[in-house]
């Protein structure tokens, strides 16, 4: 009978311990991270500075066939983007121009050794994109995922865009 009554309570109390206690972040802007077929999507936290002029989310993509091919993508706001995005600013960092999609994009190293990062700039002041990953199998991965993100229609309802 005790052996039966154990048994009971632990199985009783499985489901509680297997529960996650911190639910996953989902996005903080709605639908500007597509989904991408072939790839899994997770978000991280929305990041939101004590005076609310900073406001950062963010979604890792990561391929789902066998190779790797991951990147972080961030859609961001925030003041010092005025002049730490402008093409001065990128070309001093070592960035070369590229198109994503229809707008002007920045490539560069990522802050990872073997990742790359681009930036495209969304408005004239304080939104940029920014990718960072690493896509060796696929040469243009990171650029058709910024071009995926930077568009009107996903992104123009939340405010991050002025037209390219």
């Amino acid at each position: 009978m005790q052996t039966v009554v154990s048994v009971t309570a632990i199985c009783a109390a499985l489901p509680a311990m297997a529960a996650d206690p911190k639910p996953p972040p989902l996005a903080g802007w709605l639908g500007v991270f597509p989904d991408v077929n072939g790839y899994q999507r997770t978000f991280k936290a929305p990041l939101v500075n004590k005076e609310r002029t900073v406001y950062r989310q963010a979604a890792t993509y990561a391929w789902t066939g066998g190779v790797v091919r991951e990147a972080t993508t961030t859609l961001a706001r925030e003041p010092t983007f005025k002049t730490a995005h402008t093409p001065e600013a990128l070309k001093r960092l070592g960035a070369e121009k590229v198109k994503a999609g229809e707008r002007d994009a920045w490539t560069m190293r990522g802050a990872k050794e073997g990742t790359t990062k681009i930036v495209v700039p969304l408005g004239e002041d304080r939104a940029a994109l920014m990718v960072e990953g690493t896509g060796d199998s696929h040469s243009t991965f990171l650029t058709d995922l910024a071009a995926k993100l930077a568009t009107q229609k996903t992104a123009a309802a939340h405010g991050l865009l002025t037209p390219p």
